[in-house]
């Protein structure tokens, strides 16, 4: 049974026969599961070297991390938008339940482009968790800073795309490109 079962549904599988046998609970989104977020820059800001706002950024300052507001502000310069696309990494709740959901709920295209010019992030469900801000493990902004590149590359178990339609894409592994809003939808 579990062969067939795509990646992000084996821990929704196994979250279910565990609550058949015990009386474990398990959090909507816990499981690591990595993505990337690309946005095809609009023609507007093509050349345009743009800073994240943190005032417009909810992030997550109570966690292992120890994420500190100065320390992010100290780290992070701005990025020029010289290429078509500018994309980030995510550690945690890739799939479509976690990452997908979240930026087709809430992140339009400004809004994105903003947490993008944060750099890579731990998770964005709910709250931000920059890796630029740790204090727990230093990262170095050159490390985590987002990349702006000429094509998306699917290089991660989930790949989102915010395109010219303003429409959120997502595609697994190597897969054909989804619309994020059809896959809720099942």
């Amino acid at each position: 049974m579990l062969r067939n079962l795509a990646i992000s549904d084996l821990f929704s599988t196994f979250a279910t026969e565990i609550k058949k046998t015990t009386s474990l609970t398990f959090k909507r989104y816990s499981m690591s599961t990595t993505s990337t977020i690309y946005v095809k820059v609009r023609k507007e800001d093509k050349g345009k070297t743009l800073k994240c706002d943190l005032s417009k950024v909810s992030l997550n300052l109570n966690n292992s991390f120890r994420i500190k507001v100065e320390e992010i502000e100290h780290k992070i310069t701005p990025i020029t938008l010289d290429k078509d696309y500018i994309r980030i990494y995510v550690h945690r709740n890739g799939d479509v339940d976690g990452v997908g959901y979240e930026l087709l709920t809430n992140y339009d295209y400004k809004k994105i482009l903003n947490l993008i010019l944060l750099g890579d992030e731990s998770d964005i469900v709910d709250v931000c968790t920059p890796y630029v801000g740790r204090t727990d493990y230093a990262e170095e902004w050159e490390d985590v800073k987002p990349m702006t590149m000429y094509d998306v590359e699917q290089d991660e178990m989930f790949t989102y795309l915010l395109d010219d339609d303003d429409k959120w894409h997502v595609a697994e592994g190597m897969g054909e490109f989804e619309l994020v809003n059809d896959l809720l939808e099942d």
